[in-house]
C-alpha cells in the first residue's frame, strides 16, 4: 500500500471548494490537491502550482518545499531545508595573523621513543659489528 503524503494545509479550488494541499516526493516536489467537488487533480502547470503556493494556508510548523515552477514570491513557504545557525561557543573566532605574537611557546614535535628507535641502532650495531669480524 502506497503511503500518503502528509496534509500540508487547504487551498480554496476553482470551484470555490476547500481542497487538501499535499505535496509529491518526486523530483519538482509539486503540489497536488484533494476536494469534494474537483476530486484529485495533480496538474504540474506553473501557474496553478505558484497560485496553490502563494494562496494556500499551511499548516504552522509544517515543512513545504518550493516546487520547481515556483517562483519565490510568498514567504510562508520554507525552501528545501530550514537553515541551522552555527552554535556559538566561548569566544568568536577570529582570523588568522601571521603578525600576532602569541606567548606560547612553539612546541616541537616529541621526539621518537621506544622499540621504533632502538631496533633500527641495534641493526646498525650489529651489522658494523659483522663487518669488523668479516674483514
Amino acid at each position: 500500500m502506497k503511503e500518503i503524503n502528509i496534509l500540508l494545509g487547504h487551498w480554496t479550488c476553482e470551484r470555490g471548494g476547500r481542497a487538501e494541499v499535499r505535496q509529491t516526493k518526486k523530483a519538482g516536489r509539486h503540489f497536488y490537491t484533494r476536494c469534494d467537488c474537483c476530486g484529485l487533480i495533480q496538474g504540474t502547470g506553473s501557474k496553478r502550482q505558484q497560485d496553490i503556493y502563494d494562496n494556500a494556508e499551511f499548516i504552522p510548523g509544517v515543512i513545504v518545499v518550493r516546487p520547481s515552477s515556483v517562483n519565490e514570491k510568498s514567504a510562508k513557504v520554507v525552501d528545501e531545508q530550514p537553515k541551522k545557525e552555527p552554535e556559538k561557543i566561548g569566544a568568536p573566532v577570529q582570523d588568522f595573523d601571521p603578525t600576532l605574537k602569541t606567548d606560547e611557546p612553539e612546541k616541537e614535535p616529541a621526539a621518537k621513543k621506544g622499540l621504533s628507535v632502538f631496533v633500527p641502532g641495534l641493526v646498525f650495531v650489529v651489522a658494523a659489528g659483522l663487518g669488523v669480524w668479516i674483514s
